[in-house]
Order: structure tokens, then C-alpha cells, then sequence
């Protein structure tokens, strides 16, 4: 029973679902950036290059022949699939690193705004408490935000820790209490 629990929290927990929502993202993506390269940017690589078609591009070995009343298939080398391919995967690493590099910069952008306002949220100290500081650089006002940020997330990173391990706990203890209830059960019997 221990093992079916396990893997429901593994499962049903979020990172497993996370995946299957990515793999399944990627493979519509994969799907855009396929249609893209046939049917826009090879077109205009061909256009460009006076007709010529990558796809057709090869290297022939054996043409294809009738020996003997038997045909005999072409032997060729596609290097043009090849090279339909490696344009296929710079755009899609192209894609792929605009839309992280859009995903940070907005992450960033969120964590330094939470940092500013976890940093505003703070009570400033009375006058006769303390000397007055300086006023902070811009510089050191981003990485007061950053540690903020840091501080949130490794508060909120303990907590579902914490939370957690007292799931684990409790269903030890279930298991424990429906043990010693069997037991006693057994024993009465």
C-alpha cells in the first residue's frame, strides 16, 4: 500500500504533470516549426537559390537499373534531408531561446518587483533608534529585491517541505494504527 501511495505523490504531485503538459506543448510546437520550415522557409531558400529543392539533393550511388528483368532500386546518399534538418533544428533552437529568454526577463522582472515590494512592506526604524542611512544605489536597491526574492522562495520551498514530510508522517501513522487494528482484530478472533 505504501508503494501505490508513493507513486500517487509522485504522479499527482505536479513535476510528472508539468512534464506531460510540456512534452505535450512540445509536440505542437515541434509541429508549428516542422510546417514552418516546409512550407515557408525552404520555399524561400529554393526561390533564392534559382529552384533548387534540398529535399531532392543527394549523392547517387547505384541508379536504379533493370538486371536481369529484375529492378533494381536506386543507392543514394539525401544529404539534402540533411540539411533540411539542420535548419530545422537552428530554428527551432532559435524559438526556443526567445521564448526563454522572454520567460526570464519576465521572471526577473516579477521577482524584482516582489522584492521591491516585500522591501516596502518593511517598517522603517524609528529616527532615535538608529542613525539615518544613506540612500541605496540602484545596484544595491536590485540586489536588496533579489535577496527578498531568494528569501520568498526558499521560505515557500521549506514549507512545502515541511508540508510534505507531515503527509508522509500521517500516512505512516494511518498505516501504523490500521496495523495495530488488524492485530487486534486477529487477536480477538
Amino acid at each position: 500500500m505504501k508503494f501505490i501511495d508513493e507513486f500517487k505523490n509522485f504522479a499527482f504531485k505536479g513535476n510528472v504533470i508539468d512534464m506531460a503538459v510540456g512534452i505535450v506543448v512540445g509536440g505542437a510546437f515541434s509541429a508549428i516549426v516542422n510546417a514552418l520550415v516546409t512550407y515557408i522557409i525552404m520555399p524561400l531558400i529554393s526561390y533564392g537559390t534559382a529552384g533548387l529543392d534540398f529535399t531532392d539533393m543527394k549523392i547517387v550511388l547505384r541508379p536504379a537499373a533493370v538486371v536481369d528483368g529484375v529492378e533494381v532500386a536506386e543507392c543514394a546518399i539525401g544529404y539534402g534531408q540533411v540539411i533540411q534538418s539542420i535548419i530545422y533544428f537552428l530554428l527551432v533552437s532559435l524559438a526556443l531561446f526567445i521564448v526563454l529568454k522572454i520567460i526570464f526577463n519576465f521572471r526577473s522582472k516579477v521577482n524584482a518587483a516582489a522584492g521591491a515590494a516585500a522591501t516596502a512592506l518593511k517598517k522603517p526604524a524609528p529616527a532615535s533608534a538608529a542613525p539615518l542611512q544613506p540612500q541605496t544605489s540602484p545596484e544595491q536597491a536590485q540586489a536588496a529585491a533579489d535577496q527578498a526574492a531568494l528569501d520568498a522562495a526558499s521560505k515557500a520551498a521549506s514549507i512545502e517541505a515541511r508540508e510534505a514530510n507531515i503527509e508522509l508522517l500521517l500516512s505512516e501513522i494511518r498505516d501504523l494504527l490500521k496495523n495495530q487494528s488488524n492485530n487486534q482484530s486477529a487477536n480477538n478472533s
